[in-house]
């Protein structure tokens, strides 16, 4: 990939197991690949408070790995991060301003300073806003300044459940329960009735380019336990690896003991599936799935009737989020269809166009924890 083509990305997330495996697919890339402008946290797995921690557990995994491969030798890695350290937001519990933080290779709470700005500077059409949380944040960023907030080249949402069971209810995936009202502002501004009503300073028209990666394509990437400890195996004196295998370890078993739970009911569960006897246990990749859109051979979309190494798609209108109802909170309904191309899309009689993600590119789902593996810790599968 030329280095003018290097994606250039926001990640707001809650980090968690998945979260924190996202963000280190994400920091492992080639500098040339990816840049991570602004990691933003958000409450969701914890508070931001416990969020932070994670994070600055993560970054300090990193550096203290880095160490140990400069010394036994080997590759040290990260260079995305090396190359284009991030900026780190913290959201409040309910968001009203952030505190940017810069960085350097941790971050450095003297340098705090408050901001009401999602990314001010931003270029329109460059950045990618990867959403891997509840949507508070966005929608915060998205209702104070829209025309700031449409020069984004795109929001990566992981949320959404089509055909699935949900995480938390029948209805609806973890993320969008969380804040449904959030996820339905944010949504407003893909209509191209309520995007053209704007006072735009740019003149821009056109909607938000929104892509939706639900539980109905991110559940069927797994990263299986055998796999998992193959790696560690090769890397027993990693202290990335060490900290990982921390929450790995718990992950898996929760997952495992999920499983056993729905033993015996005809059920799909939208979450950790646990895994197959003929596979062993496993835990679903919800968020790494949209790290790895950047991250693809090839990142182009194609429609939902091509085949091949691309990633493909469908259409879906006239999108609402379920807000009110306590059963069905989070769940979102749409109309489906192949056409027309949300960025070129102006009839007003359609309230809005997303864009819904259906297959990854190769290696596939199953193969999917290889890859990832790999990235993070050079244990060179073979695909």
């Amino acid at each position: 990939m030329a280095s003018n083509s290097r994606a250039k990305i926001i990640i707001d997330t809650d980090p968690g197991v998945d979260d924190v495996l996202a963000l280190l697919l994400a920091l492992s890339a080639k500098a040339e690949e990816i840049e991570v402008l602004l990691v933003s946290l958000v409450y969701g797995n914890t508070n931001v408070h416990g969020c932070l921690r994670n994070l600055l557990s993560m970054f300090e995994s990193i550096e203290r790995e880095r160490n140990w491969r400069i010394e036994a030798g080997l590759p040290k890695g990260f260079e995305t991060l090396e190359r284009h350290p991030p900026v780190v937001a913290i959201g409040a519990e309910k968001p009203l301003e952030y505190e940017f933080v810069q960085m350097d290779r941790h971050p450095n709470y003297q340098r705090m300073k408050k901001s009401s700005m999602f990314f001010p500077a931003m270029i329109p059409d460059t950045v990618s806003i990867v959403c891997l949380g509840p949507m508070t944040n966005i929608a915060l960023a998205a209702t104070k300044e829209p025309d700031v907030f449409l020069r984004a080249k795109e929001i990566i949402c992981m949320g959404g459940t089509f055909g699935v069971k949900g995480k938390v209810s029948p209805y609806a995936d973890f993320n969008t329960y969380m804040d449904p009202h959030a996820t339905a502002e944010v949504l407003r501004l893909t209509a191209p009735s309520f995007v053209a009503a704007l006072d735009n300073s740019d003149k821009r028209t056109r909607p938000l380019n929104f892509k939706l990666f639900p539980l109905d394509l991110t559940i069927q990437h797994k990263l299986y336990e055998d796999s998992w400890l193959t790696c560690l195996e090769s890397r027993p004196d990693s202290p990335l690896a060490r900290w990982v295998n921390g929450f790995l370890t718990s992950a898996f078993d929760k997952s495992a003991a999920t499983r056993q739970k729905e033993q015996g009911a005809v059920v799909r569960h939208a979450g950790e599936s646990g895994g197959s006897p003929e596979k062993g246990r496993s835990i679903s990749l919800n968020d790494p799935v949209c790290l790895w859109y950047f991250l693809a051979s090839s990142q182009s979309p194609q429609s939902s009737s091509s085949s091949g190494s691309s990633w493909t798609y469908d259409h879906l209108h006239d999108v609402t989020i379920e807000t009110d109802d306590a059963e069905t909170r989070g769940r979102w309904t749409c109309t489906t269809s192949q056409t027309p191309d949300p960025l070129s899309y102006s009839r007003h009689d359609i309230q809005n166009v997303i864009t819904r993600m259906i297959q990854s590119p190769p290696p596939g789902p199953d193969m999917f924890g290889h890859a990832l593996l790999d990235r993070i810790f050079s244990c060179h599968y073979k695909f």
